[in-house]
């Protein structure tokens, strides 16, 4: 499963259990003391929603699963899918859409078919107004590079001598 850390720069990683998401992504070196402290604190309705509204994969149950081990039972995996249902339905939105769009982030495939598409208009909505504000920054910043170089020019000019007097 590849999972893009950059991702994580755009969220709010205040909440406690965030350390170890950026290691569980292999973002970061994390200890077998960080596994187990995030392994046992017992909030996985809290480890869902997280992943779910900054839009990770419900496949890091998995990846939770292989590293906890005994410390996930069955009935705390239903507890993270609980926590990741009532996230996803908060992440994938118009609104959410728009918002990563609108930022020029990539869009993450997470959103479940009966929630995708009005998450994925919203993202393109949002990307098209992004490119369209790069496209000016863009124009912006070559005419000014032309404008510089005009000026440029003018004062070789006049520095030379070769330049018109009015």
């Amino acid at each position: 499963m590849a999972v893009r850390c950059n991702f994580l720069t755009r969220t709010s990683l205040a909440l406690p259990l965030a350390f170890g998401l950026v290691g569980l992504l292999g973002c970061q070196n994390v200890t077998e003391k960080d596994w187990a402290a995030f392994c046992q604190n017992n909030e996985w309705a809290k480890h869902g929603y997280f992943d779910a509204t900054n839009g990770f994969s419900i496949q890091l149950l998995s990846v939770y699963k292989n590293r906890c081990g005994d410390n996930l039972s069955s009935k705390d995996a239903k507890v993270y899918q609980r926590g990741f249902l009532k996230g996803i339905k908060e992440f994938c939105t118009f609104e959410k859409g728009y918002e990563l769009g609108r930022e020029g982030e990539s869009k993450p495939d997470t959103c479940p078919p009966e929630l995708a598409k009005q998450f994925n208009a919203g993202f393109q909505n949002g990307l098209g107004e992004y490119w369209k504000e790069e496209g000016l920054k863009r124009a912006l910043e070559e005419k000014q590079e032309a404008m510089e170089t005009q000026q440029s020019e003018i004062g070789r000019r006049q520095s030379t001598g070769s330049g018109r007097s009015q």
